[in-house]
């Protein structure tokens, strides 16, 4: 078919891939079911963080509502003779279920809940894709991988809990645990050397309210 066309190919092989992660069942696709994906992948150097041990304030607080311990999940494509600079990293949202824990999502919401790991999903594919296609450049995925759960120890309104960056935040909607995740996700790239980071969310209703179902809202500063 000729280079163009294969490359083409296997960048839509990749893109199935990441809609197979989000269409697969909670109880199959959990943080732990994740992980072994993402440890899976080929030509990848893959670490598997303990957010208690790490300091991981935010997601180890989240995680800590579901059965299944939360992870820091790591993918690095670090090619031999890749420059210093630039650094990339690419953040991507894991949550695996989320009920909205003691802000109980309604019922036409939560059916659609295993999908909230989709920016994780969308990530781990561009991993295996970018180091399948063997980009000449420094790529490290960071995937906060958890469950948002209705528990004895969910997060409850007006908990206080201190992000790895030493911040405190006090939680007044628990449905709000995707900015929480990601705030240690976004610390972790940062202090691991990302010169450039992109973030990957399904965070917010209020965004598919305002551009549909066709556009991505996009925050930046470049």
């Amino acid at each position: 078919l000729g280079p163009v066309a294969d490359r083409a190919a296997l960048v839509a092989r990749w893109t199935n891939a990441a809609r197979e992660l989000v269409d697969a069942p909670p109880n199959v696709l959990s943080p732990a079911g994740l992980a072994e994906r993402a440890a899976a992948l080929p030509r990848l150097r893959t670490e598997i963080v303990d957010p208690t041990e790490a300091g991981l304030g935010a997601l180890a607080a989240v995680g800590a509502s579901g059965p299944v311990e939360p992870r820091l999940l790591v993918l690095r494509h670090e090619p031999p003779g890749a420059p210093d600079a630039p650094r990339l990293a690419l953040v991507g949202k894991a949550v695996t279920f989320d009920t909205g824990g003691y802000f109980l999502k309604p019922q036409s919401d939560i059916v659609r809940q295993k999908a909230d790991m989709a920016g994780g999903a969308a990530v781990t594919a561009a991993l295996g894709a970018i180091a399948e296609l063997g980009l000449p450049l420094s790529v490290t995925g960071v995937l906060p991988a958890c469950e948002n759960m209705l528990s004895g120890s969910a997060i409850r309104p007006t908990d206080v809990i201190t992000t790895a960056a030493g911040l405190t935040v006090e939680v007044t909607n628990p449905d709000a645990e995707g900015r929480l995740i990601l705030a240690d996700a976004l610390w972790w790239a940062r202090r691991d050397g990302a010169t450039h980071v992109v973030d990957l969310a399904t965070l917010t209703g209020a965004m598919r309210a305002g551009m549909g179902d066709m556009y991505a809202g996009v925050f930046a500063n470049d």
